[in-house]
C-alpha cells in the first residue's frame, strides 16, 4: 500500500520527520559526496533529499508514482516533478547518472519491474541508491510514521533484490538509531543514539541506504513502451 504524498509531506514537516531527514541526509552525503555534473533523479518521495544536490548536479528530476500522487517541487521555483506510472517512466535509456529510490520500493508490489526500469534509465556508469525501512528496527514495527508501512527489508534481502535486477550491490549503510518517539528527551538524545547505536548493533538502524552499480553486461529483454518516441532526456537543455 502506497502512503500518499500529502501524508509524507506532513510527516517531514513534523519534529520527528525533521529528525529522519537530518539523519538520512547525513548518510546520503557520505555515499554521494560529489555529484557535480551528474543528472540526478529521485523516484518516490525524494523531495526532502533532492535539495541536497541543488547547485551541484547538472539536472535534478523528481518522479512520483501515480498511486502515491505528486506535489510540485521545489517550492517557488520551476517545477521539477513529474507524475509517472509505477514501472514505466518517460525517460530515455541511459539518461540518468544517479538514481535514488525513497519511500518507494517498500510500498510497491512491482518492485522487480521498478528496478528493471532503474536499470534501463541508468547510464553505464550510473549508480542506484535505495533508501528503505530496516525490517529489524523499531521504526518498521510501528505505524506512527511512514516507515512502518509496506514491506521493510533487511540488508541481505535488499542485496538479493538488487542482484536479481542485474545490479552490483556496493555497500549498505544504516542510520536512524533513535527510537520513533516524539518525547523531548528522545529527540535531545538523537545524536547520542546515532553515535553509539552502531557500537551495540549496526544493523538496528531504522533506515537502510544501499548503493549499487548497474551491471553493464546484463541484458534484460523488454517491450518498447508506446510513449518511447516522446521520452524525455534530462541531459538535453
Amino acid at each position: 500500500m502506497w502512503v500518499d504524498a500529502e501524508r509524507l509531506k506532513n510527516f517531514y514537516g513534523s519534529t520527528l520527520g525533521a529528525l529522519v531527514q537530518r539523519k538520512v541526509t547525513d548518510t546520503i552525503e557520505k555515499i554521494w559526496p560529489d555529484v557535480k555534473g551528474d543528472v540526478v533523479v529521485g523516484y518516490g518521495f525524494c523531495h526532502p533529499y533532492l535539495r541536497l544536490f541543488e547547485g551541484e548536479a547538472e539536472r535534478i528530476l523528481s518522479l512520483m508514482p501515480a498511486p502515491q500522487g505528486a506535489r510540485a517541487w521545489p517550492k517557488n521555483k520551476k517545477n521539477l516533478t513529474a507524475l509517472v506510472e509505477e514501472a514505466q517512466w518517460p525517460l530515455q535509456d541511459k539518461s540518468v547518472d544517479r538514481l535514488m529510490l525513497c519511500h518507494a520500493l517498500e510500498y510497491s508490489d512491482q518492485a522487480q519491474k521498478i528496478l528493471e526500469e532503474c536499470w534501463r534509465v541508468l547510464s553505464d556508469r550510473g549508480e542506484l541508491l535505495v533508501i528503505a525501512p530496516n525490517r529489524r528496527s523499531a521504526w518498521a514495527q510501528t505505524t506512527t510514521t511512514p516507515l512502518g508501512y509496506g514491506t521493510p527489508y533487511t540488508g541481505h534481502q535488499l542485496y538479493d533484490v538488487l542482484e536479481r535486477a542485474n545490479f552490483t550491490p556496493l555497500k549498505s549503510h544504516y542510520c536512524l538509531y533513535a527510537p520513533p518517539s516524539t518525547r523531548l528527551l528522545t529527540l535531545k538524545l538523537s545524536s547520542t543514539f546515532e553515535k553509539y547505536g552502531p557500537l551495540f548493533s549496526k544493523k538496528l538502524g531504522g533506515v537502510i541506504a544501499f548503493s549499487a552499480r548497474k551491471q553493464v553486461y546484463a541484458l534484460t529483454p523488454r517491450q518498447e513502451p508506446q510513449w518511447l518516441p516522446r521520452a524525455f532526456n534530462p541531459t538535453t537543455p
